[in-house]
């Protein structure tokens, strides 16, 4: 999960090995979310839900992890600044000061995909296991010319491009990469044949040719 840190991991496997779920633990993690946009409660009640899940395993039945991605670096800081996601945070002169603290940073918002790309080769692929990667769906894109600049290759493309036959991508919502009209005669085609899901494969489907203003 994007929201976690990768660092806080053996922190997140004893809060799912323990015999009683540790409340106070799971919020300490919350906690330590370095973008605010991750202190949804849904994220976070994955935690409690994978240790549930854990709970209701047969004998020799290999449990649920729960792992972080992201790197450790400080996010409110960079709202502090004005270059953030909240950059219309009113904050005293002097927070803009943090500014010196996001130096060492850089590297790591610059390199945010591939240290999410290799997060997920480790825990992944390289193990064998099955998994489900919940990130923003900016990082998960497939197709090469959705480089954003600064950020170069996506770790969708970056996992695809070793990986193409052991993986799928899941948009499950998302303004950026389908627009209102798609994503309304989706749902059009949907009721018209009487499902209350529908799923495919966007490359070669009936779909594929589809725009609207949004690419």
């Amino acid at each position: 999960m994007e929201c976690m840190r990768a660092e806080d991991n053996p922190r997140i496997a004893r809060l799912l090995d323990a015999p009683v779920f540790d409340r106070e633990l799971a919020i300490d993690i919350a906690r330590r979310a370095v973008w605010e946009a991750w202190g949804r409660k849904g994220y976070w009640d994955v935690l409690e839900t994978a240790w549930r899940v854990n709970r209701t395993l047969a004998p020799g039945q290999k449990p649920m992890r729960v792992v972080g991605l992201s790197a450790s670096w400080d996010g409110p800081s960079l709202d502090l600044v004005g270059i953030g996601g909240d950059r219309k945070l009113a904050v005293p002169w002097w927070e803009k000061l943090r500014l010196v603290r996001l130096i060492d940073d850089i590297p790591i918002l610059l390199m945010t995909d591939g240290i999410y790309a290799r997060n997920v080769e480790r825990q992944i692929f390289e193990t064998g296991d099955r998994g489900v990667v919940l990130v923003g769906a900016g990082h998960t894109t497939l197709r090469p010319h959705d480089a954003v600049l600064l950020y170069g290759r996506r770790m969708g493309r970056m996992l695809y491009e070793r990986y193409s036959d052991r993986m799928f991508q899941v948009i499950l919502h998302s303004r950026g990469l389908c627009g209102p009209g798609l994503a309304m005669a989706v749902e059009q085609a949907s009721t018209r044949v009487g499902k209350t899901t529908l799923g495919f494969t966007v490359a070669g489907s009936p779909w594929s040719n589809l725009r609207d203003g949004q690419g």
